[in-house]
């Protein structure tokens, strides 16, 4: 069963994240704001943490956190993550 994760991030301004971007939308993620991305996934949360820290530099900051109920308003397909599982 699919589950809602939220991912965050504070990058290294000098760093070039475009392979973590690619990532992040292969893994299936949406931006939702400037530095949080929501994800239905199978994964577990330290599972997807694990695979995305691979893409970021030692010195920044990544939160992956299973989100067991959510609400928002005016991001990008606001209805596909309340529904939860696709």
């Amino acid at each position: 069963m699919k589950k809602r994760f939220s991912i965050g991030y504070d990058l290294n301004e000098n760093g070039r994240y475009d392979s973590l971007m690619r990532r992040l939308r292969d893994l299936g993620a949406e931006p939702s704001l400037p530095t949080q991305w929501l994800l239905l996934s199978s994964l577990t949360a330290e599972e997807i943490r694990l695979d995305l820290q691979a893409y970021i530099d030692p010195a920044d900051r990544l939160l992956v956190t299973q989100v067991a109920s959510m609400s928002c308003r005016n991001l990008i397909n606001d209805e596909r993550f309340e529904r939860g599982a696709a």
